[in-house]
């Protein structure tokens, strides 16, 4: 089978989602499949093409400022557009039996929603209000199938789209990777934006602690606008 992949962020990017489809296209890359990923080149030093673990990264676009903060308002209304079209031609002179397309930043879909290939979405993130759900429907309407990353996810996803199209693939963790040897720690990973809660982790660590007279310790693993914050005030 012959996959294409589009998303914004890749490997080495290590955001969550990244990290997700990393895992995902990995496996399926074992099996045999020739995977493809369009992604953005957002750092120079990365090279325009490479081979990682039997996946083909190709980085369509440049833009060494392009990573910002989170939300869309960070990104270059610009670059996304560019990237867009780029990949949109590249769909077009390539047959792809499936197309997976990430879920940020949501314009890429919209505008290479055109393509034959079997069309998924991977669905990460259920954001409250009209603005968010009916760009978040448009995605879905544009999609064949809309993978959610959690029953939760789905749940919520069911008032925007037909549950026909929903289907759940949770993310996995290599435990082996984070593992310490010592039973007494908490792993927080995520970027540390609003959004994502880090403060309800240290809060429940903390509380736990004083509940109990423990003394478990919590790293947390990930960059992001509130880190200094959390520094500051731990």
């Amino acid at each position: 089978m012959k996959i294409a992949v589009v998303s914004e962020f890749f490997y080495p990017h290590s955001g969550g989602q990244e990290q997700r489809l990393l895992e995902i296209l990995e496996y399926v890359a074992k099996q045999g499949h020739k995977v493809d990923v369009y992604t953005i080149k957002y750092d120079e030093a990365l090279s325009d093409q490479e081979n990682y673990n039997e996946i083909n990264i190709l980085r369509v676009i440049k833009n060494k400022n392009y990573i910002g903060g989170g939300g869309l308002k960070s990104r270059s209304l610009k670059t996304i557009i560019q990237y867009s079209l780029k990949v949109a031609l590249r769909l077009d002179a390539n047959s792809y039996d499936k197309v997976i397309f990430s879920q940020f930043p949501i314009f890429h879909m919209l505008l290479t929603c055109f393509t034959k290939s079997k069309k998924i979405l991977d669905f990460v993130e259920y954001r409250h209000g009209r603005f968010w759900e009916f760009l978040f429907g448009l995605e879905m309407k544009c999609a064949d199938q809309v993978v959610c990353i959690s029953d939760v996810v789905k749940e919520k996803a069911l008032k925007i789209c037909d549950g026909k199209k929903l289907l759940v693939i949770p993310s996995s963790i290599k435990l082996k990777k984070f593992y310490s040897g010592e039973p007494k720690h908490f792993i927080f990973i995520g970027r540390m934006e609003q959004h994502k809660h880090p403060e309800m982790a240290i809060e429940t660590v903390l509380q736990y602690n004083a509940e109990h007279n423990q003394k478990y310790v919590l790293h947390l693993i990930g960059d992001g606008s509130m880190l200094e914050f959390l520094r500051k005030k731990y």
